[in-house]
């Protein structure tokens, strides 16, 4: 099939044994429902597809658009070999009825073991983002696509541990990460914040704590090296001397989430405006009656979950769910239930909520050395369930070791990663 290329057209032409069909619709309504792997060797066919499939946000949007399937979804899976110390990325399709495919687990990455530690792992708009945090290195992968790329290192920050002054002294310093889509601009981005913390000594040797964050964002696809953000400190909307900087983060509406456990709010980074601004937690929340909570995303809304309490003679662990229904007005909605853990599964403590599935139950965090199983939770009839997952034999021998976890759900998208 002949492509015709005109310098400047962003979308190829169609010969003339085709003009019964407009290129409208040939090209946003029947190419994007085409599988990924096809796309993908479609790209060589010329200048023209190769932009159109990668570069075209209206191409884009069409096979988002066509491959979001709300009756079924799609999970990312990390399965760790304790032995070799290999991560494997795996993907599991979820069928309408909620059960895992019969298929099972589908390989798509493994991760060679690190130095120090194996990666953390943030998901969204269909891309993961993979944090080395010990070897300050960043690989960012599709999993539809397998495509991925290794961010360059970010420069050194001037603030971290220097000073002009005797009077000042660094007092440590750490760094946080957020992975986030802006749909204003239809571009990925990484944030890298860090946090130093200093001691200004005052009379009668007393000490008072500053701090200051440097930040410094990567835009996929556009941008070669790290760009530095300015951060007007005094007008921050919270106290960031104390933050915490969790390394769990959520991106929604265009913002990266993160939870501050000493003011009791969300830290939220909006990609588009490039400021600061904090949803506070629902006036009801006892953030000092748990030990283990995080944010997360429940079918597209910001969440809160933490376990509540635990029995040590029922097997039960307490969740409670905060869900934020009303992104503007800021309106919290409660849920709690009990959550009963099988002996089977060599328990991994504690549970938490980790993604809503197309179902509408709420998939629970919990783990196996040996087999692996999906706990979900029904909030509409308040019930409980597990599925077992069908994972390769060639990862999973008889004498290896095996931890797995459920990473995020994700949508199908071909974004380009570079």
């Amino acid at each position: 099939m002949e492509v015709a290329e005109d310098e400047g057209d962003d979308v190829p032409k169609i010969p003339s044994l085709f003009t019964e069909l407009p290129n409208e619709i040939i090209w946003f309504q029947i190419l994007p429902k085409l599988p990924a792997k096809s796309l993908m060797r479609f790209k060589c066919v010329s200048k023209a597809w190769f932009a159109l499939i990668t570069r075209n946000p209206s191409f884009l949007s069409a096979y988002r658009n066509l491959h979001s399937n709300r009756n079924t979804s799609l999970l990312l899976l990390d399965l760790r070999n304790i032995d070799t110390k290999q991560q494997h990325i795996m993907s599991l399709h979820i069928n309408q009825d909620g059960s895992p495919s019969p298929a099972g687990a589908t390989h798509l990455l493994t991760v060679e073991p690190q130095e120090y530690s194996l990666p953390n792992v943030l998901c969204t708009n269909g891309l993961a983002c993979f944090i080395f945090i010990h070897e300050h290195r960043i690989r960012v992968f599709n999993p539809c696509t397998r495509e991925s790329i290794t961010l360059p290192s970010t420069s050194n920050s001037p603030t971290s541990y220097q000073s002009t002054s005797p009077d000042v002294k660094p007092w440590g310093a750490e760094i946080g990460y957020g992975f986030g889509f802006s749909p204003t601009t239809d571009e990925y981005m990484v944030v890298q914040l860090e946090l130093c913390r200093f001691l200004h000594q005052e009379p009668a040797n007393f000490y008072r704590v500053d701090a200051s964050i440097n930040l410094q964002v990567f835009t996929l696809g556009s941008a070669e090296s790290w760009r530095r953000v300015e951060v007007e400190h005094d007008d921050l909307p919270f106290d960031h001397t104390f933050w915490r900087i969790d390394m769990k983060s959520v991106c929604l509406h265009g913002a990266i989430h993160w939870t501050h456990d000493e003011e009791k709010c969300v830290v939220v980074y909006d990609l588009g405006e490039q400021r600061f601004r904090v949803i506070p937690f629902p006036p009801e929340f006892d953030g000092n009656s748990h030990h283990f909570w995080a944010i997360v995303d429940v079918g597209g809304c910001l969440a809160l979950t933490y376990d509540k309490e635990t029995t040590s003679t029922s097997y039960l662990a307490g969740l409670e769910l905060w869900i934020l229904k009303d992104y503007q007005d800021q309106v919290w909605v409660k849920e709690v239930f009990a959550v009963t853990y099988s002996l089977h599964s060599f328990t991994t403590y504690p549970y938490s909520c980790l993604c809503a599935i197309h179902t509408g139950e709420i998939l629970i965090e919990s783990g196996a050395l040996s087999q692996a199983f999906l706990h979900f939770y029904d909030m509409k009839n308040q019930s409980f369930r597990e599925s077992s997952i069908v994972v390769p034999e060639w990862i999973c021998r008889k004498d290896a070791s095996i931890r797995w976890d459920v990473i995020s759900c994700y949508d199908e998208t071909i974004a380009p990663v570079k």
